[in-house]
């Protein structure tokens, strides 16, 4: 008896920003969340840190926002520059938000290799992640870390700085896309544990 852990894959995308532009979304005029919203994706804790900067950047959340915390989130929020756009299933769009946004946050704390960031890091957005061993295994040094909401309140106020690094962490994304998470690379690991397992 073994195990074997196989990680999601995803490819890089064309996007289109006439997407974004047709909801009347300006391209890199803000932040973005793509999530399921329940508390083990931090949601709370990111946007306490938002609201606390008062930057004049939009944060635009997705995700179903038709539930009991949906609506918590909805009413705690309101008046403060979040934007819950609800669910969106068109994949391009979702992309061209990912690909256009100033930088994109992912709270997921639980689980393996997410497949919302690895979608994040395919699209090229600019990656602030929760701290757990799961996004770090993923990102390695090519995103920004954070635990609590005043560790991100104090990124959004040095954003200036840290998007120094910003197109070096986006190639270096890609590149591990590309060599690590492709779904050739992940179908051709499926083959080889089918060879391995019928030996």
């Amino acid at each position: 008896v073994f195990s074997y852990m196989i990680p999601y894959g995803a490819d890089e995308v064309v996007v289109n920003a006439s997407l974004i532009k047709a909801h009347n979304i300006i391209p890199f005029s803000y932040f973005l969340l793509i999530a399921r919203l329940e508390p083990e994706n931090n949601i709370e804790m990111i946007l306490d840190g938002y609201i606390k900067t008062q930057k004049d950047v939009s944060f635009l959340v997705v995700g179903n926002k038709e539930t009991k915390y949906g609506s918590f989130l909805q009413d705690k929020y309101k008046d403060s520059g979040v934007v819950f756009l609800g669910s969106i299933f068109n994949k391009e769009y979702l992309d061209s938000l990912r690909s256009h946004s100033k930088a994109y946050f992912h709270g997921h704390s639980v689980g393996g290799t997410n497949p919302a960031l690895l979608e994040a890091m395919s699209a090229n957005a600019f990656v602030f992640a929760h701290d757990n061993v799961f996004n770090r295994d993923v990102l390695g040094n090519n995103a920004y870390f954070f635990s609590n909401s005043l560790q991100l309140q104090e990124m959004l106020v040095n954003f200036n700085t840290l998007a120094l690094r910003k197109e070096e962490m986006l190639a270096n994304n890609s590149m591990k896309i590309q060599k690590d998470y492709s779904h050739q690379k992940i179908t051709e690991q499926y083959i080889n544990l089918i060879k391995e397992v019928r030996k």
